[in-house]
């Protein structure tokens, strides 16, 4: 199904400001474009939106300690609230100012952009504020302070944002949304899943899949509602504002639906468990008089494959996904979301010696990896060893050498053997000749 791309852009970092009056760096954007394929009886032309690392190709630096103002730079966090204000607001040109330690503007860009799309409990922001952005062109000015001997560096980030709907659409979607949540007639009394039901069924009802894009409003909740039409991009945007405003827990899910086409759909929240739901497959279906093939399923989906970011241990660690269907034995968690509460747990020494090093029980763990090694990124020397304990003894270490130690826990989970992170790296002091 079709979701367009968010086209963020290559970084094209040109030249860092210094004494003088901050230079414009630009960044270049690129374009993605996908195959024309069918399923059933439909052409589809999918776009999706997409993240690219931005790159630095050139930097040129300097320190400046003049009296330059610098109340307008904020954490990220803070820069973050007033960028995502900026985005609601439909602004054009989106600004940020940004007091850092990190030297990469690729970073702390990246990490600006993650705070402001942030997940909220407000239904137009998170995925609903991500997925109206058609494309940005990001570009940064910085200088660099150093202050109390410690280098700081000063960003100041424009984006010029192209957006999907216009301010007044997206004003028009906010009462739509509440006239339609006065029409389900919703309770006290009335269940989570019959909330979800509700919800999905007006979606499937109301709007039919449109298969052409030459029209970019296909991919918004508004052409959804107003025009009774849109791509998955639309229906996946209209399902996650209203089930938002209605306290669900919900997400866009970006990836692939069958012979690889991009495709978005929902997971939702449901007790303990998340499941996936897809409401524009179903709404097609619907015509054809079958109902909830893709609804409130398990985290085996089928024909459909996630991107690598909504795959990761740290977002099924968030979002931990049913085994199987609603309702359907055996619950429990799926292996996939199993596997990630142990990942994500820490490992932490608790004392670190020549002789001995001892660590903090990882609960659940079966046993523990441990490496030594010659320098801090273990390519030299590196001796790995397992144990079933808490602590361990090291063997065969030369007395007038160096060495850094790191660990992980590790389990058996349906036969697969699950790692933590690696612990911090410790060094491990050299005896002392007397």
């Amino acid at each position: 199904m079709k979701i367009k791309i968010k086209r963020i852009i290559c970084l094209i970092i040109a030249t860092v400001m210094l004494c003088s009056p901050m230079e414009n760096v630009t960044w270049c954007n690129n374009n993605v474009y996908a195959d024309t394929i069918s399923r059933n009886a439909i052409d589809e032309i999918s776009t999706m939106k997409t993240r690219e690392k931005l790159i630095l190709v050139e930097r040129r630096e300097r320190l400046y300690s003049g009296n330059r103002k610098t109340s307008a730079y904020k954490s990220v966090a803070e820069a973050a609230t007033g960028y995502r204000k900026q985005l609601l607001n439909h602004q054009y040109e989106v600004n940020a100012y940004v007091k850092s330690t990190n030297a990469v503007p690729a970073e702390v860009f990246d990490e600006l952009e993650s705070q402001a799309f942030k997940v909220t409990s407000k239904g137009d922001e998170g995925d609903y504020m991500y997925w109206d952005i058609d494309r940005e062109y990001p570009s940064y000015t910085r200088y660099t302070r150093k202050e109390k001997k410690k280098i700081y560096y000063y960003y100041h980030f424009r984006t010029e944002v192209w957006y999907l709907t216009t301010l007044e659409q997206k004003k028009q979607v906010d009462a739509k949304v509440k006239e339609i949540i006065s029409q389900l007639e919703i309770t006290e009394e009335t269940t989570d899943y019959e909330v979800i039901k509700m919800v999905y069924d007006y979606v499937c009802e109301h709007v039919k899949y449109s298969d052409s894009t030459v029209d970019e409003i296909v991919y918004t909740s508004w052409s959804a509602l107003f025009r009774g039409n849109a791509v998955c991009q639309g229906y996946a945007q209209l399902m996650y504002r209203i089930l938002k405003e209605l306290g669900i827990s919900v997400r866009v899910i970006a990836g692939f639906g069958s012979r690889n086409v991009r495709h978005g759909w929902n997971i939702v929240k449901l007790g303990d468990y998340y499941y996936n739901l897809d409401s524009t497959w179903d709404a097609e279906l619907i015509q054809n008089g079958i109902k909830y093939r893709y609804f409130l399923k398990g985290d085996n989906f089928n024909k459909h494959t996630r991107l690598e970011e909504y795959k990761t241990m740290e977002f099924y660690n968030v979002y931990p996904m049913a085994q199987n269907e609603y309702n359907v034995e055996p619950l429990g968690y799926s292996l996939k979301t199993r596997s990630a509460f142990f990942a994500v747990k820490k490992a932490k020494f608790k004392k670190v010696a020549r002789k001995k090093v001892t660590f903090v029980a990882v609960t659940g763990a079966k046993g523990y990896q441990i490496q030594y090694a010659t320098d801090k990124k273990f390519k030299k020397g590196k001796k790995t060893a397992v144990t079933s304990k808490v602590y361990f003894k090291p063997k065969n270490l030369k007395k007038k050498k160096k060495y850094y130690v790191r660990f992980r826990a590790y389990k058996i989970i349906n036969e697969n053997k699950v790692y933590t992170n690696w612990s911090s790296v410790k060094e491990v002091k050299r005896y002392v000749c007397r």
